[in-house]
């Protein structure tokens, strides 16, 4: 082959891979954006906010706070979907106990504020980790679900399922538990 057949030849493999290289990020940015429109779409929901706080209180007068990085609202707010939610609840001594995780509903008509996703509770100096949480507003009470694990400096409980009454400042676990003192 000769120097012109060379360079054309490798001017035309340039060119071919860079089609290939465009249309691939093309396609794949497009896929994306498709996938993202039918999940909003999927979901009942009409507004997205950002940054929110929303505040309550329970029949004992207890103050709860709800933070959110982004969430998806229906149309009349019946269900507010979380993004990064974060539960406070200042307890009746002023104590407050903090509940983080990666996703949440707060749901209105039934006054239930459910979190999922490395659930993370603090209370004083016991951390609690869970995969699932509903908190009932009425009862004030925080149900886990799906695994449990509470620790501290002196020891380590585990089980499957438990709860939390803020009202009375208890914590139950139920289902396979596990002690170990540290």
């Amino acid at each position: 082959m000769g120097k012109l057949a060379k360079s054309k030849y490798l001017i035309l493999m340039l060119i071919c891979s860079s089609l290939i290289l465009v249309s691939y990020f093309f396609f794949q940015e497009k896929g994306q954006k498709k996938t993202s429109d039918l999940f909003i779409k999927e979901i009942p929901f009409e507004s997205v906010l950002q940054d929110i706080k929303i505040t309550g209180k329970t029949k004992k007068n207890s103050t709860w706070i709800l933070t959110a990085k982004s969430i998806l609202v229906k149309k009349n707010f019946s269900e507010i979907y979380l993004n990064r939610p974060i539960f406070e609840s200042i307890l009746q001594d002023n104590s407050l106990i903090t509940v983080e995780a990666f996703y949440g509903l707060y749901n209105r008509n039934v006054d239930e504020i459910e979190l999922w996703d490395h659930v993370k509770i603090r209370f004083k100096d016991i951390n609690i980790n869970s995969n699932h949480m509903i908190y009932n507003i009425k009862t004030n009470v925080l149900h886990l679900l799906k695994g449990i694990t509470a620790h501290n400096d002196r020891l380590i409980i585990k089980g499957k399922e438990g709860s939390v009454d803020l009202d009375k400042k208890t914590f139950t676990i139920k289902y396979k538990v596990q002690v170990r003192i540290l």
